[in-house]
């Protein structure tokens, strides 16, 4: 963190680099989040089909398929997989949690809830889960983006501005020091937090609240860190 804060370089690239991340931050919410869970409210609002509709509708009905193959993977990059056979004949490729799909068998009978002519939902076994084609809810996820990106990134204008008014004094402060880190580390928690968040779904409230509780510890970290600095500095030799 010295490092760089040391160069007034490296502070202007600090601070376009923070800036960048709020800007990102502020578009997403302006753009995307006032009307991002349309879809889902939709979906979860949607009557059920009287009958099988002949395309895609704004109704919900389900239907009953067959497995033809199962694609379990531990890549992140990619979701497991099933392919699935309706009675017509016609066979689909749908993404879904691996948790629901280990255990299934060619042959095996799943029921599949159809929305705008997707497969939203699959049941098997007593458990139902979302598909990939399944509407999101883009409100949660640009907000639990904006606390991934926004705190970090402010708190890096913060340390990177504090050093370019000082630029006349190349050695860095304690207090810039601690809040460069303290940036850094509320980076690496708002990565971390939706793993804790639990439920299996993108939920803002539910992300928050582990994001407070390790944001406050590195916070008293960073404070003791600083007032650590300062002693070693003032200490006299």
């Amino acid at each position: 963190m010295h490092a760089l804060l040391r160069h007034r370089l490296m502070a202007v690239l600090c601070l376009a680099g923070g800036l960048n991340l709020v800007a990102w931050s502020i578009a997403g919410i302006v753009l995307l989040a006032p009307d991002g869970d349309r879809d889902l409210r939709l979906y979860r609002a949607a009557a059920r089909c009287p009958a099988a509709p002949s395309g895609p509708a704004e109704c919900r009905w389900t239907r009953e398929f067959t497995v033809v193959a199962v694609d379990l993977t531990t890549s992140r990059s990619s979701s497991s997989s099933v392919r699935l056979r309706d009675a017509s004949g016609s066979e689909r490729k749908v993404a879904t949690t691996k948790d629901l799909l280990t255990g299934l068998d060619r042959g095996e009978r799943v029921t599949g809830t159809i929305w705008r002519g997707r497969i939203a939902e699959i049941s098997a076994d007593g458990k139902t889960r979302k598909t990939a084609d399944a509407p999101d809810d883009l409100r949660a996820r640009v907000l639990i983006g904006a606390l991934i990106l926004a705190p970090p990134g402010l708190l890096a204008m913060v340390a990177a501005t504090w050093r370019l008014v000082r630029f006349r004094r190349p050695e860095p402060t304690p207090g810039m020091v601690a809040t460069l880190g303290l940036a850094f580390a509320l980076g690496f928690i708002g990565l971390l937090s939706p793993l804790f968040a639990g439920g299996g779904e993108e939920d803002f409230s539910a992300t928050l609240v582990p994001w407070l509780i390790m944001a406050s510890i590195a916070l008293v970290v960073a404070i003791g860190y600083a007032a650590h600095l300062r002693s070693e500095n003032t200490r006299p030799s």
